[in-house]
């Protein structure tokens, strides 16, 4: 057998003069590597009932008693909007108080997808807002009352990378920094969503990968310690 190699590929001779065509094991090599990549990325986006989260923090005595917006001077704990912020790395998470929980994610957790934004997204929130924060947000671009105001104003929020990305622009600009009014709107839509990478969340010590919940109550919840 003769081995004739390309940068990608070997062509095989056999004795007969038949030709096999087979990957270079560089090539190989190179493919394995990008698809362990995307599904590390998937997972890192998609998690799953069986990923454990860490919060850390003052003792939780009730969940309908929950502090949605944390002090900004404290490590910038609000990067992504308000919410109760949970971390794979339990060491991250025993920095912010004393009680350190652990959670799973209850069946039927509604996590918000990590994708672009969109027009119906965007007019989602606006329902879920409450017309009468809407108006005010049209009035800061326009005359309320302006025709096709309304659909250019959600087309704006709309073009933003993601849907999270959108959601906390709209905390300031719909919301006007109620955090209370934000989380009860995100609620009516998703139980929480997936940071992954950026700005902050990257700081030494993190693994980069946070979940930033609305619906603490479709978590199962327990002290770690």
């Amino acid at each position: 057998m003769i081995v004739q190699r390309g940068p990608r590929l070997w062509v095989l001779y056999t004795r007969n003069g038949s030709r096999v065509l087979g990957r270079h094991p560089s090539y190989q090599q190179a493919a394995r590597q990008e698809a362990a990549i995307h599904a590390h990325e998937h997972a890192r986006a998609n998690p799953t009932k069986h990923d454990v989260w860490y919060h850390g923090g003052p003792k939780i005595t009730s969940l309908d008693a929950l502090t949605w917006d944390r002090e900004y001077g404290v490590r910038d704990q609000n990067a992504a909007g308000p919410g109760m912020y949970w971390t794979m790395n339990p060491r991250e998470a025993a920095g912010y108080g004393g009680h350190l929980y652990r959670a799973t994610l209850r069946p039927g957790f509604r996590l918000m997808p990590a994708r672009a934004a969109s027009v119906a997204f965007v007019r989602r929130v606006f329902a879920a807002a409450g017309p009468a924060r809407v108006r005010y947000l049209l009035e800061d671009h326009g005359e309320a009352n302006e025709p096709g105001l309304r659909e250019r104003v959600v087309g704006i929020y709309a073009d933003h990378d993601s849907m999270l990305d959108a959601s906390i622009v709209l905390y300031h600009d719909l919301f006007h920094h109620d955090p209370n009014d934000y989380v009860a709107a995100m609620r009516r839509l998703y139980d929480g969503a997936r940071v992954v990478g950026g700005g902050n969340h990257n700081a030494a010590g993190r693994d980069g990968t946070h979940l930033v919940v609305w619906s603490p109550a479709k978590l199962t919840i327990e002290e770690a310690r």
